[in-house]
């Protein structure tokens, strides 16, 4: 009774996760042969359409239910590789492998079948069909070899060519290459003019780095270099010290913005060893005053989570 009810609830169809509970249910009932023998039909039925899991516990119990009858197993077999899923693909070349080997010397039964595959439209698929056609030719008769011959113009030059010398049939001319003829390229892009440079101090301590702009950032940066090696150093320092970095910026870690490392440059150039100063401070006020916050902002010191 178990044993129908799953495959009733099999025949009605559905998704591969609503029958999960079914396909488990039939494994721990493990049908014996005789069992699979007397639902045959239902089994086979499974095949074509039912969801993928379904349709390999039904392959399953076909292949140990005993001898299916020639015709039948070939509408299995078809059913098997018009499937979407590789592996039940898979499964059916290599059922249909077996049963041309094990059948007798009239084949026409499953020549359907290998039509089927020969259509695949994965190549390997393909590959594989044809070498049983071409393996199995002696044993076709005129309607097996006709229907396989109908195939030859369906395929790939190489693998037509392959089926027709065991069967006949008009091979499909290979495609011409496509000659690549190329385009006209658009204009390349021409790159703007970097802006003048600043020349003087007091346009310098107007024109601090913003992280929204790298231009900018080089343009200061390229200032900075210029102005401090030639002969206006000296009025650097009144220009700029408005944007020093204070004592409290030292002592935090990592700087992310260009600004920051600007106001350091700013803050050495107005007062040379200020940073070591501050630093070494920092961490002489650490040992010595144990902090007793985690964020406590010191070089040497980790912050603590969530601090900023």
């Amino acid at each position: 009774m178990l044993l129908d009810g799953c495959l009733t609830r099999f025949l009605r169809g559905g998704e591969a996760t609503g029958l999960r509970f079914f396909v488990r249910l039939h494994e721990r009932l493990d049908p014996a042969p005789e069992e699979v023998a007397g639902r045959l039909g239902d089994y086979l039925a499974l095949l074509p359409a039912s969801a993928a899991n379904v349709a390999d516990l039904a392959l399953k119990q076909v292949q140990r239910g005993g001898p299916v009858p020639a015709a039948d197993a070939g509408e299995a077999v078809q059913g098997l590789l018009f499937r979407k899923e590789g592996k039940l693909v898979r499964a059916g070349l290599t059922w249909l492998d077996r049963l041309l080997k094990d059948g007798d010397d009239d084949l026409d039964a499953y020549a359907p079948a290998l039509a089927v595959a020969l259509l695949c439209e994965a190549a390997g698929a393909r590959e594989r069909a044809v070498r049983l056609a071409v393996k199995h030719t002696a044993r076709f008769g005129p309607a097996g070899a006709e229907t396989l011959r109908e195939a030859v113009a369906t395929l790939p030059a190489h693998q037509g060519a392959a089926l027709a010398a065991a069967f006949g049939g008009d091979v499909a001319a290979e495609p011409e290459p496509e000659t690549f003829t190329p385009g006209t390229l658009p204009p390349e892009p021409q790159a703007a003019p970097m802006p003048p440079p600043l020349r003087t101090p007091g346009e310098l301590g107007d024109f601090m780095p913003k992280e929204s702009s790298w231009i900018r950032t080089e343009r200061w940066l390229d200032a900075f270099v210029r102005l401090f090696a030639g002969p206006e150093r000296d009025r650097l320092p009144a220009a700029l010290t408005r944007y020093a970095t204070p004592d409290n910026e030292f002592r935090g870690a990592p700087w992310w913005h260009a600004s920051t490392w600007a106001g350091a440059m700013i803050r050495e150039l107005a007062d040379p060893g200020a940073e070591s100063r501050i630093r070494d401070a920092a961490g002489t006020s650490a040992r010595t005053n144990p902090p007793t916050s985690p964020c406590w902002p010191t070089a040497t010191a980790r912050r603590g989570p969530g601090c900023r």
